[in-house]
């Protein structure tokens, strides 16, 4: 997942068109999301071209898991040829029909650009960017103190406040280079 500037018109990128599968239309999708289940879930995803301001709307008739991707069917979209001009575009949502997480869960967008504050030291900066990893993922924040990987597990991560757009974190030593504090 990158640092993407949030979608016009409350539009959530949720993944990019990498390729097709077979001769029937399917598009191969990596998520921006660690699991895409969105897209698994969604019956109706916007696709942006690349190069486009604009957006078309599309039924999903079929989203299987494959492999780090997501094998995706569009209504409409029923030949190799069709879906190989899709390669490049973006699949993305209305942030309102996102389905709904636990208490616990968040889609990109509504950490991108939160800041964080840590218990010992305040203020560390924004996240600019989440790395999913095999174990957890991995949150990017840059502030005056450069950029910090903070591991997204509860130990360290202690609050979130979606209202206030902010997370609060209790570091441990070492994690941040004591010459910069």
């Amino acid at each position: 997942m990158n640092g993407t500037p949030p979608e016009p018109e409350g539009l959530v990128l949720l993944g990019r068109v990498t390729g097709v599968h077979g001769l029937r239309g399917d598009l191969r999708v990596r998520p921006e999301s660690s699991d895409g289940s969105a897209l698994l879930e969604l019956g109706r995803l916007e696709l942006r071209l690349p190069g486009s301001d604009t957006t078309t709307r599309y039924r999903v008739t079929r989203a299987v898991p494959r492999r780090g991707v997501v094998q995706v069917h569009l209504k409409g979209i029923d030949r190799v040829e069709a879906a190989e001009s899709l390669v490049g575009g973006e699949l993305l949502a209305l942030a309102r029909e996102l389905p709904a997480l636990e208490e616990d869960e968040y889609y990109w967008h509504e950490l991108d650009g939160m800041n964080v504050v840590d218990v010992q030291r305040g203020d560390i900066g924004k996240i600019i960017d989440l790395l999913p990893t095999a174990a957890h993922d991995v949150y990017v924040v840059k502030g005056a103190l450069g950029e910090i990987l903070i591991p997204a597990v509860e130990v360290f991560v202690l609050e979130i406040d979606r209202q206030q757009r902010m997370m609060r974190v209790d570091l441990p030593d070492g994690l941040i280079d004591h010459d910069v504090l």
